[in-house]
């Protein structure tokens, strides 16, 4: 089996999820007699997570928001609808109990 004639393929496909992992798929079927089922199974499951990887990235790039919000740097001051304990019982998981 050529590798370089499947990196082509999945690189004109556009299939870069797989491409990133290809080699290591392949090499850990071999090592595990992995069915040939199991293998494309693996392969399109990475390209299922690449992608869905690649669209959250750029729907956060798309949403232009001025910074990247975590809980500590989120202006609950200009949200009053939120509120800001609730959240941070949620961070904190002190629900549960």
């Amino acid at each position: 089996m050529n590798i370089s004639k499947t990196h082509q393929l999945l690189e004109e496909l556009k299939f870069k999820g797989m491409r990133e992992v290809v080699d290591q798929v392949l090499i850990d079927a071999e090592k595990n007699v992995t069915s040939t089922a199991q293998i494309i199974n693996n392969l399109l499951r990475e390209e299922l997570r690449y992608r869905k990887e690649r669209n959250l990235i750029n729907r956060i790039k798309n949403a232009s928001m001025p910074h990247e919000w975590s809980l500590t740097t989120f202006p609950f001051n200009r949200q009053p609808a939120i509120n800001k304990r609730q959240i941070m019982d949620l961070d904190n998981v002190d629900f549960i109990g």
